[in-house]
């Protein structure tokens, strides 16, 4: 599989493009904070709870297993 980043970027062409949209998509109520997405994309949060992640999947429309399994790397 490729990598969460790997995916936004296929999907969206950047993360801020993939933000913006599930901003708009989402009518502004993100699941957590703009900041906080792009920390969790880049890896710069450790060990990201299960409904953080649940949320990221859901914004990717992936399986969350894929998500699971490189966060617990």
């Amino acid at each position: 599989m490729d990598s969460v980043k790997d995916v936004v970027i296929e999907k969206y062409g950047s993360v801020n493009n993939f933000i913006d949209k599930k901003t708009i998509d989402l009518k502004g109520e993100l699941p957590m904070s703009r900041q906080h997405l792009y920390q969790l994309i880049a890896h710069n949060i450790e060990n990201p709870g299960i409904k953080t992640l649940n949320a990221l999947a859901d914004m990717l429309e992936i399986d969350r297993q894929l998500v699971y399994e490189e966060y617990s790397k």
